[in-house]
């Protein structure tokens, strides 16, 4: 995706299921008039990679992407303001579902725990 000042994108991704892919997207610009809404979107770990040239920080994210991983996420887990990060496998007791409050791509995301099994 991409765009310049006077042209801003206005992208709506629903109901996508991702299964072999080398990255999830790649968003070569950060414009402010940028709005990306995800619904419906499941995404495996392993295939949860954005490429950004200039950075995706000045973007609007809307909605949410649900990624499927083995371990809890990092700061250096890609994800989007909004996105779910769920377990695979739940341990009673422990985090399952952390959510993403600050944008971050193989570096700085920020990631709240969400739901423990059991909650």
């Amino acid at each position: 995706f991409g765009s310049s000042g006077k042209y801003p994108i206005n992208v709506l991704i629903d109901g996508v299921q991702i299964r072999k892919a080398k990255r999830y997207a790649n968003i070569p610009t950060h414009f402010e008039g940028n709005r990306f809404t995800h619904r419906n979107v499941d995404i495996d770990e392993s295939l949860n990679f954005i490429v950004s040239k200039y950075g995706i920080t000045g973007n609007q994210f809307l909605g949410r992407r649900v990624i499927h991983g083995e371990k809890s996420p990092t700061d250096k887990t890609h994800g989007l303001p909004g996105d779910v990060f769920r377990l695979k496998k739940a341990e009673p007791g422990h985090p399952y579902e952390w959510i993403c409050t600050k944008s971050g791509i193989g570096k700085g995301a920020v990631w709240k725990v969400l739901t423990k099994v059991g909650d």
